[in-house]
């Protein structure tokens, strides 16, 4: 099962505790209190790695305190000890902390993962900017509101639709798309692909972070009976996304999978999951082809999306499978599944 990696500080779940603890209704916004109660919740899940600064020592003095009163935050590590024998929690202690300071551009878990810090706010914009992380401080968690709740939208057939209003950007630095008609129509699919990747990604990051985009694909024409050559396709795709982020050092890849093996149509990026029922070429000369709803959704912050990370994390094995299985294009493998052509590499299912 994937579990995201989360790395808190004790001294930012010490104040998300005590703000829910110490919650007054004068002093405090309804919002404010539900971030806290999400993230509480996130650090809390099983469906995570819970990498925090704390020693085995730490755990043994609150041990001893045992039975003499503990404070808020001693209760919640104490648990979160504890829980870890049953596999409620998943943890991970202070000989391998990762601050914004020390994260490892080689280790994916690293760039995938989410910062719960301390750390100056402007420390951690520019992590997010720089590096596609999510790094959270207590004097901009109002600054991340859209991850209590979907934030798609609803589109209704032969009215105007425009991706960039539908997506929302958000802190990532890599991409997974599946689609199994995105390349039937290639005037469709540049005008979607082209709104699409203008909303989700960055203008640039870091050298070190090459932002990693793997699309999964039949690579079937629209009736399905001639197959798409993979080549111009991809070259295609990358000189679009070129033409679209000049600044931003970006790797490809397209698989082409048996248009049996992904049913629903989905993005995910290393923080965000979103979905159309209707598909990615949903969009012809700027009107929606179909009636269809649109999810974007922030997993493992635990708000009223709680099928999320479960959706996410089942997307990903899914999605390893096939790109572990998968080989090398080949001229003569054209007409064949099974193969990726660009660069193999995401940090969303890489080893």
């Amino acid at each position: 099962m994937y579990r995201k990696h989360i790395y808190c500080e004790r001294k930012f779940l010490e104040i998300c505790i005590s703000a829910i603890e110490n919650w007054k209704i004068e002093n405090c916004s309804f919002r404010e209190l539900e971030l806290w109660m999400s993230i509480k919740s996130m650090v809390l899940s099983s469906d995570i790695i819970l990498h925090l600064d704390v020693s085995l020592d730490d755990f043994d003095v609150i041990e001893n305190k045992r039975g003499k009163g503990l404070s808020g935050i001693e209760k919640q590590l104490l648990k979160i000890y504890e829980q870890q024998h049953t596999g409620k929690t998943h943890l991970k202690l202070s000989d391998r902390f990762v601050t914004l300071d020390t994260i490892d551009f080689t280790e994916n878990t690293q760039l995938t993962a989410c910062y719960l810090t301390c750390s100056d706010s402007e420390t951690c914009r520019l992590c997010m900017e720089k590096y596609g992380v999510v790094a959270i401080n207590p004097e901009i968690i109002m600054d991340f509101g859209l991850v209590l709740r979907d934030n798609g939208v609803a589109i209704k057939k032969n009215k105007e639709a425009d991706w960039n209003k539908a997506l929302k950007p958000f802190p990532c630095n890599s991409l997974i798309l599946i689609d199994n008609y995105i390349f039937c129509d290639s005037v469709m699919a540049k005008e979607n692909l082209g709104k699409i990747f203008d909303s989700l990604l960055p203008i640039k990051l870091d050298l070190n972070v090459p932002f990693q985009i793997s699309i999964f694909t039949p690579l079937k024409s629209s009736d399905k009976k001639n197959d798409i050559e993979s080549q111009p396709c991809y070259n295609e795709t990358a000189a679009m996304i070129g033409e679209l982020r000049p600044d931003l050092y970006f790797k490809l890849s397209i698989f082409k999978c048996k248009s049996d093996k992904f049913h629903d149509r989905t993005i995910i990026t290393n923080n965000s999951y979103i979905s159309c029922a209707g598909g990615f070429d949903l969009i012809n000369s700027g009107k929606s082809s179909k009636t269809t709803i649109v999810n974007v959704v922030y997993p493992y912050f635990r708000g009223s999306i709680n099928w999320a990370s479960h959706a996410y994390s089942n997307l990903i094995n899914e999605v390893s499978e096939v790109a572990e299985s998968a080989t090398t294009f080949k001229p003569n493998s054209e007409y064949l599944s099974g193969f990726y052509i660009g660069n193999k590499e995401n940090r969303l299912f890489s080893k």
